[in-house]
């Protein structure tokens, strides 16, 4: 009877088992088993209380039955002896296991004498470990709490990083965590002041369990909130039928499992009742074979639940991989780009997929899908807040400002990158004739100009338009007057000047300036006609510059001459690099009012760009024209062959800024288009007018009328003559030069 009772209670532990197992199932993605598992569990202890108690009642019944027929079995006790030998053989069979089992018996005592020692060593190291060091086990609980910090702290980082969604989550894990932290924090101090090496070993193995405990707690709440968020969000994914329809099939099995299970319980259940004659050692192994059976085909379940599990987790990464955007193909620039937007984008949990682009004359345009991003609606200012269109700018490596826009016909955005300028169109010769004046009209233009102020770089072409400017100025007069040169660069290899000159040094240039100054204020007391003089100084600048001790007295002489010599019949023009006024010691762009300012190439954008005097409208029509002027001058220059710092035809423009009205651009002629000699000799008469009263030279002297050179070229004969440098005229038409004859 004991039997039964092992029996049973083996039935019902088991049946135990298997509810505790589907306990556990609830917890994981195989849920809908754990009703299945639970009931066939409560199905196995019914039927095994059903079967133990009816197998009791039956014994008994069948214990009486063996006493009426002991009789019947002596009687057939011959007929027995057969099958005695057949036990024996069997016995002798048993004795053979027996014999193995004592073996077995005595390799268990080896192990147990093993454990045994092993035991006493662990016990003889945990009273070593009693003894140990206090600080040591502080120290061992002090790098769990810092441990358990670092490790929280980063955790609920990493995860609130990656799954912004569960704010709320993480903050009330922080609040937790936190609180946790405050309290180890007293109870780690408690345990630190403890005097007593024993009970401080033992209250910091106890503090540091709970740490690594709590730790874990908390652990298992942040990864149950993923797996909650996660299970939520896998319900609402696209593949959701065609999952519940594999849940489906696979409860279906089940059930038919099940049913399977239930048969092969009642099978048992009447071959127990068909053969209960057997003795009750039989029925019992019998029970015991059927019960490895069912639980044989239960691990059979388990790993059928276990491949449900990985089906799950394939399902999952399918989704994962088929929820990421669609990206660009090709290995081209457009997909390159394209694909770094959605990926960018894609960090931030918008989703983009390509459509396709389209290429332009300046660039290409990527068009994306928004429709996948759930309930949200993504507009091309979500797209384009913060500095996403910079960032854009430089990836796409575009020399525009990428931005995003909506589509309302195609429902998608678009973003249009620019890799490349727009091919500009050629300025016709008539259209630049409009925005400047042309250099036939230059003499008209500059004919009443007496003060004037030129700027270029170094090389741009200031002494040679200084020199048309002047004689230009002097042949408006008829050729009656004088030009006084200072050139602080006489000799040099940028020596332009082939007229005589006053001073060839900066110190000429100062005493020049004094005695320009000194001349007006001759003629402001001495009232009368004055030969009209036109004072040209050269390199301006860097006078200044060299006498930077002196700047301000060098600045004033330069801003009296310019206020006051229109009143004497005076005329001056200083030449210097810079347009921007303020670079020149002691002066600025005010001082300069007084005076025509022509500001030659690349200083007209200069002057515009630091500009005050002229309104934003004017300054931008301005910056237009003189960019379609500066293109024109370049393509005509490059289309002729003409070195823009040497060749004498070359196209060449400035800016005028007059003393009144708006600036205008001027085409410049060409280097020596006028000659000194040919605008001196038509002077029919030079005097220079004095006061004897004041003690000033009077001088009057014939002039002789020189006659009108004509090329020598017989071909050619105009009497359109230049001069290459001091020695040698040169004939504008045909290029012919020749000496000239010496005076």
């Amino acid at each position: 009877m004991s039997d039964f009772k092992d029996l049973q209670n083996s039935i019902i532990l088991s049946s135990f088992g298997a509810a505790s197992v589907g306990v556990l199932l609830w917890f994981t993605p195989a849920k809908p088993l754990t009703n299945w598992v639970v009931a066939a569990s409560i199905g196995g202890l019914i039927a095994a209380e059903f079967v133990t108690v009816m197998s009791e009642i039956n014994c008994k019944k069948q214990i009486r039955i063996f006493g009426t027929e002991v009789n019947k079995l002596t009687f057939n006790l011959k007929a027995e002896r057969g099958l005695v030998l057949r036990h024996k053989q069997e016995l002798a069979n048993q004795a053979v296991v027996s014999r193995k089992l004592a073996e077995e018996l005595q390799q268990l005592k080896l192990i147990v004498s093993t454990l045994r020692e092993q035991l006493k060593n662990y016990q003889t190291e945990i009273k070593s470990l009693q003894t140990a060091n206090g600080e040591t086990a502080t120290e061992i609980m002090q790098d769990s709490f810092q441990e358990f910090q670092t490790q929280l702290n980063a955790l609920i980082a990493s995860l609130a990083k990656r799954y912004p969604n569960l704010q709320k989550d993480w903050e009330a894990l922080r609040h937790e965590f936190d609180s946790y932290i405050r309290l180890f924090a007293a109870r780690v101090n408690i345990v630190i002041s403890q005097t007593n090496a024993k009970d401080l070993i033992e209250m910091s193995l106890t503090m540091q369990h709970e740490i690594i405990s709590t730790g874990a707690m908390l652990k298992v709440k942040a990864y149950k909130s993923i797996v909650a968020y996660l299970t939520r969000e896998f319900d609402g994914v696209v593949f959701r039928e065609e999952h519940e329809t594999l849940l489906e099939e696979l409860n279906a099995v089940w059930q038919a499992k099940n049913q399977a299970i239930a048969m092969t319980y009642n099978k048992n259940f009447e071959a127990i009742k068909q053969e209960f004659s057997q003795v009750a050692d039989s029925v019992v192994t019998g029970y015991r074979e059927d019960f490895k059976s069912i639980v044989d085909q239960g691990l059979t379940q388990v790993e059928q639940i276990e491949e449900l599990q990985k089906n799950i987790l394939w399902l999952q990464g399918s989704l994962e991989e088929a929820s990421k955007p669609h990206r660009f193909p090709a290995a081209v620039e457009q997909s390159r780009v394209g694909n770094a937007i959605i990926d960018y984008y894609y960090r931030t949990h918008i989703v983009l997929d390509s459509i396709d682009w389209d290429d332009s004359e300046t660039g290409y345009k990527l068009m994306f899908h928004v429709g996948r991003n759930g309930s949200r609606f993504i507009s091309a200012d979500m797209l384009n807040a913060n500095d996403a269109p910079q960032k854009l700018k430089e990836v796409s490596g575009a020399i525009n400002t990428p931005e995003f826009k909506h589509n309302t016909r195609g429902g998608h955005v678009f973003v249009e990158v620019q890799t490349r300028h727009p091919k500009k169109k050629d300025t016709s010769k008539d259209e630049i004739d409009k925005l400047w004046i042309a250099a036939s009209k230059f003499e008209n233009y500059v004919k009443r100009w007496e003060r004037v102020r030129i700027t270029a770089g170094s090389t741009g072409g200031k002494s040679p338009t200084a020199k048309n400017l002047a004689l230009a100025i002097l042949k408006s007069r008829k050729g009656v007057g004088e030009i006084r040169l200072y050139d602080p660069q006489d000799g040099s290899k940028k020596d332009y000047w082939d007229m005589p000159k006053a001073g060839t040094s900066h110190e000429d240039n100062v005493q020049g300036m004094k005695q320009l100054c000194d001349l007006l204020d001759q003629r402001t007391k001495v009232k009368g006609n004055h030969l009209f003089i036109l004072y040209v100084f050269d390199e301006i600048d860097s006078t200044i510059a060299k006498y930077r001790s002196q700047a301000y007295a060098v600045k004033d002489l330069v801003v009296y001459s310019l206020s006051q010599g229109s009143h004497q019949d005076l005329g001056v023009i200083y030449i210097g690099q810079s347009a921007d006024a303020n670079t020149i010691p002691g002066m600025s762009h005010s001082q300069w009012n007084n005076a025509v300012q022509v500001h030659i190439g690349s200083n007209a954008g200069v002057w515009l760009d630091k500009a005050t005097t002229i309104t934003t409208e004017d300054k931008n029509r301005l910056l237009e024209k003189y960019r379609k002027i500066q293109e024109f001058c370049d393509r005509m220059n490059e289309e002729l062959g003409l070195d823009v710092y040497t060749d004498a035809a070359a196209y060449r423009f400035a800016l005028a800024v007059p003393l009144t009205g708006l600036p205008q651009f001027i085409q410049l002629p060409g280097f020596d288009t006028y000659d000194y000699n040919e605008i001196v000799s038509i002077n029919t008469q030079k005097s220079v007018f004095a006061n004897n009263n004041n003690g000033l030279k009077i001088e009057a002297a014939k002039a002789v009328i020189e006659p009108k050179l004509v090329c020598p070229n017989s071909d050619c004969g105009s009497n359109r003559i230049g001069s290459k440098g001091s020695q040698y005229h040169k004939c504008l038409d045909c290029g012919k030069t020749w000496k000239k004859k010496q005076s």
